[in-house]
């Protein structure tokens, strides 16, 4: 008994002697900077677990994003988790019924606020007043999806006068004011697609002569809508040298294409088509298509592409299944085609004061950084909004949430626009989506003329005297648009016309363009 206590004791001393020993050499190796194990590391056992302690993805802090109130819905939270998940960026969104003017009260107040989208004019005066941060160093450093994807004339549109750039842009949808037409009328009547103006009237006069044959119904057909604000961009290109753009008179002066003279040819034209009955009477008062579409009553627009697929255009196609729309081009005196313009549908901008500007340009990055990606800030989560029909060309159908509180806002969290043609998802069962994307597709290839302002990079809506006398000036053309095309007053009143328009406030805007074009060497 005493042998082995003496024992125990002797083997208590040797194993603190030893642990003094081993923290001695831990305390010396930690000293030194150098592993004890060297082949530790090198074991199975030690590789998994280095796996398990392997560093936690980084994350990048939340951002606060500014939205209106309509996009407040339950499943947008499910969006932002797999967002700050894929990111490392959490959104959190702030809500307000106009989101320019909750994001303007919130700088304003001092609280905490990351970005906005804002149109381009309201861009333009945040660069003036300083409230919006230069983003060249972020983009450099953490947006390089931002530079490859982002077409670079864009960017030249948020730069401010010190080079600098104040936005991320979003994509105008290129040509899309062109005449669009009905082909399965076409084909029924065996008529040729129209390529100039006089057969552009010889099928619409086809098509009001064959109103029933077409329809299925009785009464009159007035095939063509028009639009007071829109039709010059579909169909100037063929009466006017420059198209839409302001034109440079005999003594150097730069005037808007109004006041050319070949404008009262353009105006007779659209007299005729009216007194002729081709225009329909209730387009100058209704811009919804809808209740004519869904009659079947539309034979040709002259206006933004997309109201030829009216809103309840697939609901429709059901009872009118050979119902199809096709962009024309139309050629007159002039042969310049449909305008190209290329100016930015806006641009998010980032506060002056913003708490996270790195995490924004992260996250705007990484939205845009893949198909997969753009889908989901777009549209939300496969299984959920759509189900994916092919994986690799992301042809997607979309459908209700099971559940409501699964609905997410479209577009919640997608704050850039890729162009309409290079956009990453198609809806496979939705004819009035299929048309919009396939006009996507070939309306780059329509014939096309530079837009002058656009190729200066002026936007016109951030001019002193747009802002001062424009929505007179609109009102004034619009009056008086619609009483000539409607044969209320003549064409040759349009020369007394213009002599109004420059007192309320055309004049101005002369000026003030015509300096703007000085300065860039015009």
């Amino acid at each position: 008994m005493k042998m082995e206590k003496t024992r125990k004791g002797k083997k208590r001393k040797t194993g603190v002697a030893a642990f003094i020993v081993i923290m001695a050499m831990v305390m010396i190796t930690a000293c030194s900077g150098k592993s004890s194990t060297p082949q530790a590391s090198s074991s199975p056992a030690a590789s998994a677990a280095a796996k398990e302690t392997a560093p936690a993805k980084k994350e990048y802090g939340p951002v606060i994003v500014v939205r209106a109130a309509a996009q407040q819905k339950p499943g947008n939270q499910k969006v932002i988790d797999y967002a700050k998940e894929k990111s490392g960026v959490e959104v959190k969104l702030v809500f307000g019924n106009q989101d320019m003017e909750t994001f303007n009260l919130m700088q304003a107040s001092g609280e905490k606020v990351d970005g906005v989208k804002a149109p381009l004019a309201t861009v333009t005066d945040m660069i003036f007043k300083k409230s919006i941060l230069p983003l060249d160093d972020y983009i450099e450093k953490f947006g390089p999806n931002l530079k490859k994807n982002i077409s670079q004339d864009l960017w030249d549109w948020v730069k401010g006068a010190d080079g600098k750039i104040y936005g991320i842009p979003s994509a105008s949808e290129l040509r899309r004011y062109a005449p669009m037409i009905r082909t399965d009328w076409l084909k029924t009547l065996d008529l040729k697609t129209p390529k100039t103006i006089k057969e552009y009237e010889e099928v619409l006069i086809a098509f009001r002569n064959n109103g029933a044959k077409l329809t299925g119904q009785q009464g009159k057909l007035y095939p063509l809508f028009i639009d007071y604000e829109q039709t010059d961009y579909a169909l100037l290109g063929a009466f006017l040298p420059d198209g839409v753009s302001w034109w440079k008179s005999s003594d150097g002066t730069y005037l808007p294409p109004e006041m050319h003279p070949n404008y009262k040819k353009y105006l007779t034209t659209l007299q005729s088509w009216h007194k002729q009955e081709l225009i329909h009477p209730e387009t100058f008062v209704n811009r919804n298509l809808n209740q004519f579409g869904v009659r079947n009553m539309i034979g040709s627009t002259a206006t933004w592409f997309s109201n030829a697929f009216f809103a309840d255009f697939s609901k429709t196609k059901a009872t009118y299944p050979d119902m199809d729309f096709s962009a024309v081009v139309l050629s007159g005196e002039y042969d310049l085609g449909v305008p190209t313009l290329t100016q930015p549908s806006g641009a998010f901008v980032i506060n002056a004061k913003a708490p996270n500007p790195e995490g924004m340009i992260r996250f705007l990055d990484w939205s845009i950084s893949s198909k997969t990606e753009y889908s989901i800030v777009r549209r939300g989560l496969p299984g959920i909004n759509y189900d994916i029909v092919d994986k690799d060309k992301l042809i997607v159908k979309l459908k209700t949430p099971a559940n409501p509180e699964e609905e997410y806002a479209t577009t919640a969290l997608q704050y850039i626009d890729l162009p309409l043609n290079s956009t990453t998802t198609e809806v496979a069962q939705d004819p009035r989506t299929e048309l919009y994307y396939k006009y996507g597709d070939i309306s780059a290839s329509l014939k096309s003329y530079p837009f002058l302002d656009n190729k200066l990079f002026l936007n016109e809506s951030t001019l002193e005297s747009r802002k001062k006398f424009g929505s007179d000036m609109d009102k004034a053309k619009k009056e008086k648009f619609i009483r000539v095309v409607m044969g209320e007053d003549s064409v040759d009143s349009w020369d007394s016309f213009i002599e109004t328009w420059k007192k309320i406030g055309m004049n101005d805007m002369i000026t003030e363009k015509n300096k703007f074009y000085k300065s860039k060497g015009l």
